[in-house]
């Protein structure tokens, strides 16, 4: 087995990864932006930094879809592949349902992240759904296993317009691999990957940018330098490396992932702001339609939804009590919602309550006094609106 990798040099890695993350999110932002988006992220920023709103006047800029609720392997370290109770009505979204997401967020969404709860390539619509949100001027990325790819999957996938593809592959070789990617087979992944890295060649094109991430973990950093060679063999264009992290408010899951992740180096890259901003910028839609608000949460148990974006229009969800409750939770420590939220529980607001660095927002209880009145007019108001889609 080859010497274990410098320590250094994996947290040196990781870092490259925060920061080609925050370079990838200007890009899009800059490639995708429309004065009326700009403006939306002004005024969303604006009330998430400075005030904590509970009321949004401006609405998700980020957005994940899953567009099915299946996935073909089991991940140990994921609720979905440890098949844990799934309450969500199992469904593969159709293409007429993308379409009717699509509608509602291209005024203000810069990017659409097709890597929720499922495999997206088991959808037989994704290469339609990816080229809907193209030409939307949406952005477009796709984070997959790739243990499955249609046939003709290469170039259908090359023409549609797809921007990113991720493609997970925890190992270079077939035994460290199957170890966290139960079910997976190695090889088929990475022959799908040269099926689409030809499309690309063969067609003249740079779309999409094709990432390898490694989940970094005890049983296969010995590896890193191995895949790194891989990857330019192969026709990646980027090799990145991670680690899972005890994300979820599910123990079953968390426990699955204690025994093998590198926690020296999760600590390293520890995220240092207490608040959690997802409740204000980013948006998660499940394969039934069922809104989540981020996707670090069991998303999978469908009664913990916000509301349902194919039943109720967006504007009427984002500014639901169930997601002013949620924002609140981040405005002053202690807070007891009025209603409860999935939120509630989540290891990001028990880090708000605990961390040194939080507090109230710096502009939060002088514009309180102004602002509620306005709140309070404009709830009434809405309550009054029958609800319909548009």
């Amino acid at each position: 087995m080859a010497a274990t990798t410098d320590q250094s040099a994996l947290v040196r890695a990781m870092r490259y990864f925060n920061k080609s993350v925050r370079a990838r999110h200007l890009l899009e932002l800059k490639r995708h932006a429309t004065p009326r988006k700009l403006l939306n992220l002004i005024i969303v920023e604006f009330q998430r930094r400075f005030l904590r709103s509970a009321r949004m006047f401006g609405y998700p800029y980020w957005m994940v879809i899953g567009v099915t609720s299946t996935c073909n392997l089991m991940c140990p370290g994921c609720p979905k592949g440890l098949r844990l109770v799934d309450n969500r009505r199992k469904r593969v979204m159709s293409h007429d349902d993308f379409k009717r997401v699509v509608d509602q967020v291209k005024p203000y969404v810069f990017n659409v992240a097709f890597n929720a709860w499922g495999e997206a390539f088991l959808n037989k619509h994704i290469f339609d759904m990816i080229e809907t949100a193209s030409s939307n001027n949406l952005g477009t990325l796709v984070s997959a296993n790739l243990n499955h790819l249609p046939e003709g999957g290469g170039e259908r996938l090359v023409k549609s317009g797809l921007e990113r593809l991720v493609v997970s592959v925890d190992g270079a070789t077939q035994e460290s691999y199957s170890r966290y990617r139960i079910r997976g087979n190695l090889d088929a992944v990475l022959d799908n990957v040269r099926e689409i890295v030809a499309a690309k060649r063969r067609l003249g094109s740079k779309l999409p940018h094709i990432a390898w991430q490694f989940l970094l973990f005890e049983h296969n950093q010995d590896e890193v330098e191995m895949a790194r060679k891989m990857a330019k063999e192969i026709g990646f264009d980027e090799i990145y490396f991670m680690t899972a992290g005890n994300r979820f408010n599910d123990e079953r899951v968390n426990n699955q992932l204690r025994p093998e992740v590198a926690a020296k180096f999760y600590t390293e890259n520890q995220a240092v702001d207490p608040v959690c901003a997802r409740p204000w910028y980013f948006i998660e839609i499940n394969s039934d339609g069922g809104v989540s608000p981020c996707c670090d949460i069991e998303a999978y148990n469908g009664s913990d939804d916000f509301g349902n974006i194919l039943e109720a229009p967006l504007k009427k969800i984002w500014n639901s009590e169930i997601y002013q409750e949620s924002r609140k939770l981040f405005q002053v420590k202690g807070y007891k919602p009025k209603v409860a939220t999935v939120c509630t529980d989540c290891y990001r607001v028990k880090e708000f309550q605990t961390h040194p660095q939080a507090s109230t927002a710096p502009a939060y209880m002088f514009a309180k006094s102004i602002l509620h009145p306005i709140e309070a007019i404009l709830d009434y108001r809405s309550s009054r609106k029958p609800t319909t889609l548009h």
